[in-house]
């Protein structure tokens, strides 16, 4: 079985998270790149969170802002390592310790990542490193499912079908309470 990142909980995106709200979006709680509670994003109110529903509500271009480095409106694979490293990087000195990973980088990946310090900790000296992050992560799959219109990088469009995804665990196309609540990976 191929391996998908849930790097996006549709509030990971912060470049500056801190711990307390990095623990509180590992189980799906923060909303700080959507534009109030996840209740109120339910348009309809039919309890479901459809994908229009979700891209009126998420902030892409305050994600790009920060995770863009080179402001040419696609998403990068580097970029997309570096933002999802520094995520997990709470202290930011540039490694993982196991507590950082503990505590929030193994509730950014779905289910079927191996979420074990160890694996990712590849040369053994308790912490993780960027290239070893790298090394673990299947970016190529991200793309592979992600960019649509395969020109090398992610839009705000396909990242944002992307985070909807993520919480849509079922795959039914709607975001239901209990995945709302859960959010991914969890």
């Amino acid at each position: 079985m191929r391996y998908r990142l849930t790097w996006l909980t549709a509030t990971a995106l912060a470049a500056t998270v801190t711990a307390a709200s990095a623990q509180e979006m590992a189980v799906g709680g923060g909303t700080s790149y959507v534009s109030g509670p996840m209740a109120k994003v339910d348009v309809d109110g039919d309890g479901l969170i459809d994908l229009g529903e979700f891209k009126m509500a998420f902030d892409a271009d305050r994600f790009f802002k920060h995770w863009d480095r080179n402001d040419d409106g696609r998403l990068s694979r580097g970029e997309y390592v570096t933002a999802h490293f520094s995520m997990v990087d709470l202290n930011k000195d540039g490694t993982i310790a196991k507590s950082e990973w503990d505590y929030s980088g193994r509730f950014w990946l779905e289910q079927d990542y191996n979420t074990d310090f160890d694996h990712w900790d590849i040369d053994g000296d308790g912490r993780i490193q960027r290239e070893e992050f790298a090394q673990r992560l299947d970016v190529d799959e991200v793309f592979a499912l992600w960019n649509t219109d395969d020109e090398g990088g992610l839009t705000r469009t396909e990242v944002t079908a992307g985070i909807h995804g993520a919480w849509d665990k079922d795959r039914d196309g709607v975001i239901d309470e209990g995945e709302r609540r859960h959010g991914p990976g969890t």
